[in-house]
């Protein structure tokens, strides 16, 4: 697998879909500006037509402190577009989960093991 973070977006109805894959080895301000530069779906008027964005870290080898960088913006720019809901992590390793709960993020987020597991509600 590359170096750096891939990753792709989906939309899916009312949900989003970012998957991410590889390591996190880029700084998180480098990868956040060349994500909300290059991704249309991340635009503040964009973002008003999802009710849930979800997190697909089945791909992601390993995550530091850039890995959190990473997901704490993208938390922060959906819920300054007025959503309320949880962000959804779907395939997060048990080290992704460890360094979750150290950073003591953990409980920001809902977990589960694949999109299908997500209640019908959240989708």
């Amino acid at each position: 697998m590359a170096d750096y973070m891939k990753r792709s977006l989906e939309a899916r109805g009312s949900l989003l879909l970012i998957i991410l894959e590889g390591k996190f080895r880029n700084s998180a301000n480098e990868f956040n500006e060349d994500l909300t530069k290059d991704e249309p779906l991340l635009h503040p008027r964009e973002f008003l037509q999802f009710d849930q964005v979800v997190f697909d870290l089945s791909g992601v080898e390993q995550m530091s402190s850039s890995g959190i960088g990473i997901l704490v913006v993208l938390m922060k720019m959906f819920q300054a577009a007025g959503h309320t809901e949880p962000i959804v992590i779907i395939g997060a390793s048990a080290q992704i989960k460890r360094v979750l709960r150290t950073a003591q993020l953990s409980s920001m987020f809902r977990h589960f093991r694949k999109l299908d597991h997500i209640p019908e509600v959240m989708q």
